[in-house]
């Protein structure tokens, strides 16, 4: 899965931005030089996850946004081995 982040956030002058993010499920993360957080959810990662995002302009000012990303239960149950 791929969520891009850095349409949300903008340089006045244009530089480039770097970016972290905290509190994101078992198994994402995010590319700092994109904003984009990709990777698998772990099995028995399901819950709540305030996600923090920071963003660092070339001078280290920063901004931060949250958004709630929630892990719904994965019925493992349709991963069998083999073709019934």
């Amino acid at each position: 899965m791929n969520f891009d982040v850095s349409p949300h956030f903008e340089e006045p002058d244009g530089d480039p931005l770097r970016f972290e993010a905290g509190n994101l499920p078992a198994g994402l993360v995010i590319d700092e030089d994109s904003g984009v957080i990709s990777g698998t959810i772990e099995l028995g990662a399901e819950g709540f996850y305030p996600v923090l995002i920071l963003v660092y302009d070339p001078e280290n000012e920063s901004t931060g946004q949250t958004f709630n990303w929630t892990v719904d239960e994965i019925d493992t149950s349709i991963f069998r081995s083999g073709f019934e």
